[in-house]
């Protein structure tokens, strides 16, 4: 049996890192985190670790061949028969037609996922996470900044998956338990 991968994608504190992660543990798969996977290679890398550091507080994408090197790694590494949850990948152009190219050859079939939430929601929920978690990326103006580059760069990633037909939109907006729930439901999982 082929397993199917889900990626997550949508804006900065749109919920993609919490609903990956109780979709994974929901149906048994692995989660691949870039920023988890990011922040591993530059602890193994003190060279790059300074760049990779200062983008990700900024706000700003790394390099879309980096990010790319690193799912590329985790599902090469897969059997057929293993499922993986992914979130932080293919926010760009380039690197979603390489994650489609990859998957086709892969024969690895997969859903994308985008959770939608007003950017006003968005600018609420970061406010608050800033204030719990401390998170450097959550400042007002890191978050404007996520917000544009989301718009030039991940929105073109999210429209060819679109086109591809693998696209599954989720409101966003309501609870995280709701939005599990028609996640499960939308995917034929429940």
């Amino acid at each position: 049996m082929i397993a199917h991968t889900y990626v997550f994608m949508g804006k900065p504190g749109s919920g993609k890192g919490t609903q990956a992660r109780l979709l994974a543990d929901n149906l048994g798969m692995a989660l691949f985190n870039t920023s988890t996977e990011l922040r591993t290679v530059a602890d193994r890398n003190p060279h790059i670790d300074e760049k990779i550091e200062t983008m990700m507080a900024a706000g700003t994408l790394v390099p879309y061949w980096l990010a790319s090197f690193l799912w590329q790694r985790k599902l090469v590494s897969l059997s057929p028969d293993e499922g993986l949850v992914i979130e932080g990948a293919v926010r760009v152009a380039e690197e979603a037609r390489l994650f489609h190219d990859a998957m086709q050859w892969l024969e690895r079939p997969y859903t994308v996922i985008e959770l939608q939430v007003s950017d006003d929601s968005l600018r609420t929920r970061i406010q608050k996470r800033a204030g719990i978690e401390g998170r450097s990326d959550d400042a007002a103006v890191v978050l404007e900044e996520r917000l544009r580059e989301y718009r030039e760069q991940t929105l073109p990633s999210i429209n060819f998956f679109d086109r591809s037909g693998a696209l599954l939109r989720i409101d966003g907006e309501p609870s995280i338990d709701v939005i599990h729930q028609d996640i499960l439901v939308r995917l034929h999982l429940s």
